[in-house]
């Protein structure tokens, strides 16, 4: 399958980021109807302005690459109201590797914020709920999810001057709009 849609970080960094636009791919084996693993890449590429006052002190060129594995777990839905039953609803949870890249692109001459080109290795996990609806025959799928991953940053902690503590840390909101071929 496919995905597109937004990615927003919390704290310190949603203050400073802004929102991406996201895309990505994802694999689904199903062990039976109601669960399945999930294997996901993705990727958003965001700005962060470093402004701890009114003067800019940097302005970074940031990315984010979830590359995740979970599961899915859909609800029964042979009992349900039909609404619910068309939505095919499903809770996801899982786990992953969410590799942060940076490269400063402004910096103003009283700061220097000393991160060039780097990429970060941070570990996490997400859990989230979704729906799926049947547009071809039971092949194509159209649907909707919305995940919230919590993310250990590797400089969470790190004030870089004059930031502050915790503001390069936070976690991370996904909504995607999903295509999904079933074969």
């Amino acid at each position: 399958g496919i995905d597109f849609g937004a990615g927003i970080f919390t704290g310190g960094l949603g203050r400073t980021t802004t929102p991406a636009f996201l895309v990505g791919g994802k694999l689904l084996y199903f062990f039976d109807k109601l669960i399945a693993l999930e294997a996901a890449i993705r990727y958003g590429r965001h700005e962060n302005t470093m402004q701890p006052n009114s003067t800019t002190y940097a302005r970074i060129d940031t990315y984010l690459v979830p590359i995740t594995l979970g599961f899915r777990y859909y609800f029964d839905t042979k009992n349900a109201p039909k609404a619910i039953a068309v939505a095919n609803p499903y809770l996801a949870f899982g786990g992953g590797i969410y590799l942060r890249g940076e490269n400063v692109i402004a910096n103003s001459s009283n700061f220097n914020f000393d991160v060039p080109n780097t990429v970060t290795n941070n570990y996490g996990g997400y859990v989230g709920a979704g729906a799926e609806f049947n547009i071809y025959r039971k092949h194509i799928y159209l649907g909707l999810d919305l995940r919230y991953h919590l993310i250990f940053f590797t400089d969470e902690s790190e004030t870089f001057g004059k930031i502050e503590e915790g503001d390069r840390a936070g976690d991370y909101v996904s909504s995607v709009i999903t295509l999904t071929y079933n074969f």
